[in-house]
């Protein structure tokens, strides 16, 4: 370890410059579940992320004293709610995400596999799926599968 450098393993917070990032609870979002970052609240901190295979989602938002909305949670936005994760939704051997995939203010439903393949549930598209040569738009330009 570097000199100076204390590990805060298992109990650190992170700090951004809006605010603190809530801890996620023991046995909150388990095996099987994808797990992530994302200001689902529209107040500039990520929140932690659950989404299953069987279309439950939650948010542990910043803005609401850290608490969770699992399991029918949505992440919203100014400019609207995401769409749902329908149920099947990015299977095994796939990586599951959200990111505005249409550049409209919304984080879309992302999917993708290790052959290339990538699927979205665009909130511009009234949450069609588009399987699997998706294109993602974001406001700087198109992202790479």
């Amino acid at each position: 370890m570097t000199s100076g450098c204390k590990s805060q393993w298992p109990n650190a917070l992170c700090q951004t410059c809006k605010g603190t990032v809530c801890p996620r609870p023991a046995n909150w979002c388990g095996v099987g579940a994808a797990y992530f970052y994302l200001d689902c609240d529209d107040d500039g901190i990520p929140d932690p992320v659950c989404s299953t295979l069987n279309g439950q989602f939650g948010v542990i938002e910043s803005s609401n004293a850290c608490e969770s909305t699992w399991p029918s949670g949505v992440c919203k936005s100014k400019a609207g709610n995401s769409c749902p994760r329908g149920n099947n939704f990015c299977g095994q051997d796939r990586t599951f995400t959200m990111i505005d995939c249409d550049a409209d203010g919304i984080p879309d439903q992302v999917c993708t596999d290790a052959s290339g393949n990538l699927g979205v549930l665009k909130s511009s598209s009234s949450c069609q799926l588009v399987w699997p040569n998706a294109i993602s738009e974001s406001e700087k330009g198109t992202v790479c599968s």
